[in-house]
């Protein structure tokens, strides 16, 4: 299963879709082949993948990346640029936080689809 994972993650970055989608991707195919787990658990895998620091690391990087091609663009100072996203950012961190720690928020379109 190792050699599929890797062939899904190498051919679905060569058609350019975002790593996001790709991990997303990958798990939900290889857990639908091998049948390791129902259909439902599959969003709890995928946010309980996102609490390991390796995979946290790949987003912060990514931020970090947007704000100093932004600062550099617009010859803002980072200060700048920070308090424009900081509303944006506080969305997306209340967001992961409702999901982690309440699961039915993450399950709640799969029993909508599957009901």
């Amino acid at each position: 299963m190792g050699w599929l994972v890797l062939g899904l993650v190498l051919l679905l970055s060569v058609l350019k879709v975002p790593i996001g989608f790709v991990s997303a991707i990958a798990t939900i195919i290889v857990v639908s082949i091998q049948g390791t787990a129902p259909l439902e658990a599959i969003p709890l895998m995928i946010f309980g993948g996102a609490s390991k620091f390796p995979l946290l690391s790949r987003p912060l990087f990514i931020l970090a990346m947007v704000l100093m091609t932004t600062c550099a663009i617009a010859n803002l100072s980072m200060w700048d640029v920070f308090k424009t996203g900081f509303y944006y950012m506080m969305v997306l961190v209340l967001l992961t936080l409702l999901v982690t720690y309440v699961p039915q928020t993450g399950l709640w379109l799969v029993n909508l689809v599957y009901s």
